[in-house]
């Protein structure tokens, strides 16, 4: 059996959370990773801009998608908090 496709995944997030959170994205989906978060303006922001540019990273390899989790996060001067707010298991 095939594994879902990013696409039909948010497409059931929207149709399954729209009622509750009354916000539907209008730009395209386009799933990702957040690895981290850098604060920086001006001069460092472009040496920031510049390592990242150069910097390369191994194949990660492959995995699956078990589930989703639905996470706020609020930044705060300490860092970010996280809260799950939903656990969805993904079956096929």
């Amino acid at each position: 059996m095939a594994s879902p496709s990013t696409e039909s995944i948010q497409e059931s997030i929207d149709a399954d959370t729209g009622e509750t959170f009354n916000h539907r994205e209008e730009r395209e989906f386009l799933p990702h990773l957040t690895l981290g978060r850098v604060t920086a303006q001006g001069r460092d922001a472009r040496m920031v801009g510049e390592a990242v540019q150069r910097a390369s990273a191994p194949r990660l390899g492959g995995w699956r998608v078990r589930e989703i989790e639905l996470i706020r996060s609020e930044l705060m001067q300490q860092g970010a908090r996280y809260a799950t707010l939903a656990t969805c298991a993904i079956s096929g």
